[in-house]
């Protein structure tokens, strides 16, 4: 190879500065928490859910599997203008994003959500992931699934959340 020609790239796309920029960045928020723990500052979003999470509910969310939870940085995946876009968007109206309105519904007022992953004890990764996965995967909190399973819309029977959280974390029910 020439002293004055490209670099070897090993049959990838030569990454440039000029690649990263300011239209690939991730979504800007500002004020924004976590979703799932309300941690200052999250640096991970989940794209078809559209919300903001921290690294720690990040890697709940992985757990969960792309075909529930698709999460992306917000710092160094790249962004389509759209996607970010919409994020922003869903977000902007409230630092919690669309948990208000879509996921916590119908959570109740008894249920504690995980600590914040920022705090001097962050608690039990256990019990993040099994909050995580009745908010998300089971949609236990969230109006439409209430309103599928005709359950009354106010708020959802106490036992049966009960019965949920106990299943997910595999306790014997209360």
């Amino acid at each position: 190879m020439p002293e004055d020609g490209p670099p070897e790239t090993y049959g990838f796309h030569p990454l440039t500065v000029a690649s990263v920029s300011l239209e690939a960045r991730g979504p800007d928020i500002p004020d924004a928490v976590c979703a799932d723990c309300l941690a200052p500052d999250p640096g991970w979003a989940s794209t078809n859910l559209g919300v903001l999470l921290c690294t720690q509910c990040a890697g709940c969310h992985r757990s969960l599997g792309p075909h529930i939870s698709r999460v992306r940085s917000c710092s160094l995946d790249s962004w389509p203008p759209p996607l970010r876009d919409v994020l922003e968007t869903l977000n902007a109206k409230d630092v919690r994003g669309p948990n208000a309105e879509v996921w916590e519904v119908l959570m109740p007022s008894w249920l504690h959500r995980p600590p914040r992953s920022d705090a001097a004890e962050p608690g039990k990764m256990h019990d993040r992931e099994a909050f995580i996965r009745l908010k998300y995967q089971r949609k236990d909190f969230c109006q439409a699934a209430a309103a599928a399973l005709g359950l009354p819309e106010p708020d959802r029977p106490a036992a049966k959340v009960r019965l949920s959280l106990a299943r997910a974390l595999a306790l014997p029910p209360p």
